[in-house]
């Protein structure tokens, strides 16, 4: 299987995954200043989605190039950039495509970048060759993801919002009904060790790194619950009415007990961490 398409999830994956303002822009500052990124260099991005990443790459003048199984997604990164006074300058291509076949040449790419999408991807060693055959000598491949409470991380002792706690419940719950790792995705996120280990059988030189905070927006604990509800996180995607209904409903026995302030909002941080392969 190639991946997971994500083309339900165009008109919402920014509300879900997107940050505040000024912390995609330190993101990409932290990748262009850690792997030495010139802005003739020719860029790719695996996944490229809505644009999450890539748009202040291309709104910065970077030659990149995105590819997506879903072309739903990539329209929404279309049309936020139709807008922009400097669109007809700006050095970008999109690609409607396969991240485990990918249609370019060899070495053609000074950098490649994959954010939150390995564990989508059930060939992901597939993936990972493809991306260093598309690389020059020298280049890097990035391999990034956001590490915040919500997202997997514990958040025991931790002070993180309520609607935060809310998400970190629901993905409890995922673990103690056995539903926690979907079928035809490989599940692992770019911190796993079988990650780096194949990446070193490739010869790579492997880093992992924090490179920027973030922050997103405000959110209620509320809302949280409505997300979850309405299944707009892809690993929800796979469970039948019967299940999900009953996950709901244990959280909703655990939100009346637990939520003080259900409808008071707040915003979430975290860490934009990575891992780097470069290949002398």
């Amino acid at each position: 299987m190639p991946g997971v398409s994500f083309d339900r999830a165009a008109e919402y994956y920014d509300a879900t995954r997107g940050y505040a303002p000024g912390s995609a822009e330190g993101i990409r500052d932290a990748i262009v200043a850690y792997t030495g990124l010139g802005n003739d260099a020719r860029m790719l991005e695996l996944g490229v989605g809505t644009g999450r990443i890539a748009l202040p790459f291309i709104r910065a003048g970077y030659n990149f190039t995105g590819i997506d199984l879903s072309q739903a997604m990539m329209d929404r990164l279309l049309a936020q950039l139709a807008p922009d006074p400097a669109r007809a300058r700006y050095r970008f291509e999109l690609r409607q495509g396969d991240v485990s076949a990918l249609p370019f040449a060899d070495a053609a790419f000074d950098l490649v970048l994959s954010v939150h999408v390995v564990h989508l991807v059930d060939d992901w060693q597939a993936m990972l060759r493809e991306a260093h055959r598309v690389l020059r000598p020298g280049g890097a491949l990035v391999l990034g993801h956001d590490s915040a409470p919500g997202d997997g991380r514990p958040i025991a002792g931790e002070q993180v919002p309520e609607a935060i706690q809310v998400r970190d419940r629901w993905l409890r719950l995922r673990e103690e009904l056995g539903f926690a790792r979907p079928r035809g995705r490989s599940n692992l996120w770019g911190s796993d060790q079988q990650i780096s280990a194949f990446l070193g059988s490739l010869g790579a030189h492997v880093e992992e790194v924090a490179l920027a905070p973030f922050e997103r927006p405000p959110l209620t604990p509320r809302e949280m619950r409505e997300r979850l509800s309405q299944r707009m996180y892809s690993a929800d995607w796979a469970l039948s009415d019967e299940q999900h209904a009953d996950m709901l409903g244990r959280l909703d026995a655990w939100f009346t007990q637990h939520v003080v302030a259900p409808d008071s909002a707040a915003a979430s941080k975290g860490q934009f961490r990575a891992l780097v392969a470069r290949w002398s």
